[in-house]
């Protein structure tokens, strides 16, 4: 639960699951808690734990995830933005991408902002 409080405060989103996060970081957080970096990996072998620890999360941090709603903000958002200077693709998805994490909005997947 530890990695995914750290990933959601510091990237915006929830870290893959616990076999494909690098070990530096698994060993680095392990360490701190105190643990062996085998327990962090045991960690995401039951889904139904990771899906509840990101619920709580969620409501702790007061995140919301991105659905439909959000994304029509978001577009308004990024029309406003055109509208305002004629900002390059790459720096209107780094904007966007700082707008949703100011809002504590859960990053969706790249491929959902990158545009297409």
């Amino acid at each position: 639960m530890a990695v995914q409080l750290c990933s959601l405060r510091f990237l915006g989103t929830f870290p893959p699951p616990a076999e494909q996060v690098p070990a530096r970081v698994v060993d680095h957080v392990a360490q701190q808690l105190g643990l062996s970096p085998d327990v962090l990996h045991k960690y995401g072998q039951r889904e139904a734990t990771r899906s509840k620890h990101r619920a709580l999360l969620l409501t702790h941090l007061g995140y919301q995830e991105f659905g439909v709603w959000v994304a029509i903000r978001l577009i308004r958002w990024l029309y406003a933005q055109l509208s305002l200077s004629d900002q390059r693709p790459s720096l209107l998805f780094d904007l966007a991408t700082a707008h949703l994490v100011g809002q504590k909005i859960v990053l969706p997947g790249v491929t959902v902002l990158a545009p297409g």
